[in-house]
Protein backbone atom coordinates (compact mmCIF):
# COMPACT_ATOMS: atom_id res chain seq x y z
CA UNK A 1 0.00 0.00 0.00
CA UNK A 2 1.67 3.35 -1.04
CA UNK A 3 2.53 6.12 1.62
CA UNK A 4 2.13 9.73 0.99
CA UNK A 5 3.17 12.61 2.71
CA UNK A 6 0.00 14.93 4.18
CA UNK A 7 1.41 17.50 6.47
CA UNK A 8 -2.80 18.61 6.53
CA UNK A 9 -3.30 15.28 8.45
CA UNK A 10 -5.16 15.75 11.71
CA UNK A 11 -6.81 13.42 14.16
CA UNK A 12 -10.33 15.42 13.83
CA UNK A 13 -10.11 15.07 9.25
CA UNK A 14 -12.62 12.54 7.97
CA UNK A 15 -11.61 13.49 4.16
CA UNK A 16 -8.44 15.28 2.59
CA UNK A 17 -7.74 16.77 -0.20
CA UNK A 18 -4.76 16.20 -1.92
CA UNK A 19 -3.52 18.22 -4.97
CA UNK A 20 0.17 19.70 -6.37
CA UNK A 21 2.90 17.15 -6.37
CA UNK A 22 1.20 14.60 -4.06
CA UNK A 23 -1.88 14.27 -6.19
CA UNK A 24 0.60 13.97 -9.30
CA UNK A 25 2.70 11.09 -7.71
CA UNK A 26 -0.62 9.27 -6.59
CA UNK A 27 -2.55 9.54 -9.91
CA UNK A 28 0.28 9.61 -12.53
CA UNK A 29 3.25 7.50 -10.74
CA UNK A 30 1.95 5.54 -8.61
CA UNK A 31 -1.71 5.17 -10.37
CA UNK A 32 -3.82 4.73 -7.82
CA UNK A 33 -7.15 4.61 -8.44
CA UNK A 34 -10.94 5.11 -7.27
CA UNK A 35 -11.59 2.29 -4.09
CA UNK A 36 -7.93 1.70 -3.47
CA UNK A 37 -6.27 2.18 -0.24
CA UNK A 38 -3.18 4.51 0.74
CA UNK A 39 -1.17 5.06 4.12
CA UNK A 40 -0.73 8.92 4.82
CA UNK A 41 1.31 10.51 7.14
CA UNK A 42 2.09 13.76 8.45
CA UNK A 43 5.77 13.64 9.46
CA UNK A 44 5.10 13.88 13.24
CA UNK A 45 3.61 11.13 14.14
CA UNK A 46 0.14 10.82 12.73
CA UNK A 47 0.01 7.34 10.74
CA UNK A 48 -3.59 6.80 8.58
CA UNK A 49 -5.43 4.42 6.32
CA UNK A 50 -7.48 6.20 3.24
CA UNK A 51 -9.29 4.96 0.42
CA UNK A 52 -9.18 7.09 -2.79
CA UNK A 53 -13.37 8.44 -3.51
CA UNK A 54 -12.53 10.84 -6.25
CA UNK A 55 -10.50 12.25 -8.57
CA UNK A 56 -10.73 15.67 -9.93
CA UNK A 57 -8.28 17.37 -12.57
CA UNK A 58 -5.77 18.92 -10.12
CA UNK A 59 -6.91 16.87 -6.97
CA UNK A 60 -8.05 13.76 -5.30
CA UNK A 61 -10.29 12.76 -2.38
CA UNK A 62 -9.48 10.92 0.32
CA UNK A 63 -11.53 9.33 2.67
CA UNK A 64 -9.81 8.34 6.23
CA UNK A 65 -10.90 5.06 7.05
CA UNK A 66 -8.63 4.47 10.46
CA UNK A 67 -5.93 6.91 12.23
CA UNK A 68 -2.71 5.90 14.46
CA UNK A 69 -0.27 7.79 16.73
CA UNK A 70 2.99 7.06 17.06
CA UNK A 71 5.25 8.41 20.00
CA UNK A 72 8.58 8.46 19.09
CA UNK A 73 11.14 7.23 21.86
CA UNK A 74 12.88 9.85 23.92
CA UNK A 75 16.61 9.61 22.87
CA UNK A 76 18.85 10.02 26.23
CA UNK A 77 21.87 10.48 24.68
CA UNK A 78 24.09 12.97 21.95
CA UNK A 79 26.33 12.25 19.02
CA UNK A 80 29.27 15.09 18.63
CA UNK A 81 32.20 14.77 16.57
Amino acid sequence: MPSIYVPALRVDKRFLTIESEEFHHLINVKRIGIGEKVKLNNGTGLIAEGKLTEIRKNSAEIEIVKIDEVHYPERHYAIAF
